[in-house]
């Protein structure tokens, strides 16, 4: 059976934050700065499964990139450091996010969560 989740290298002794959503302010926004406040967040899909079968394609590089359009017209490619991508929309994922939660060695710090517009 194919892991249903992707995780960086030691992220069971990194990750401190949690963001439940894997929206754009989460991963534009949100995640720049837990990552800068040293937090080693890992991302938690709701009801999908492409942002860990994302993560999973970039597995050796631990980041997705994130494109922003400047003022000038012109577009900027960041990469963003991410330890973790899961997902709830199934029960295997349900099972496999709760393991990697209850195998972490740090408390969780933060848990950041992502609203949609939509609903």
């Amino acid at each position: 059976m194919e892991n249903i989740y992707w995780k960086a290298e030691g992220a069971e002794n990194e990750v401190q934050c949690l963001c439940l959503g894997t929206g754009r302010f989460l991963r534009a926004v949100l995640v720049p700065a837990l990552n800068h406040a040293d937090l080693s967040p890992a991302l938690i899909q709701t009801r999908g499964s492409s942002f860990y079968k994302y993560m999973k394609s970039r597995s050796k590089e631990s980041s997705y990139q994130v494109d922003t359009v400047q003022v000038s017209g012109d577009i900027t490619t960041q990469d963003v450091l991410c330890f973790g991508g899961f997902t709830l929309g199934s029960a295997d994922g349900q099972n496999a996010t709760w393991e990697f939660v209850n195998s972490l060695s740090h408390s969780v710090q933060i848990i950041g969560m992502g609203v949609t517009e939509a609903g």
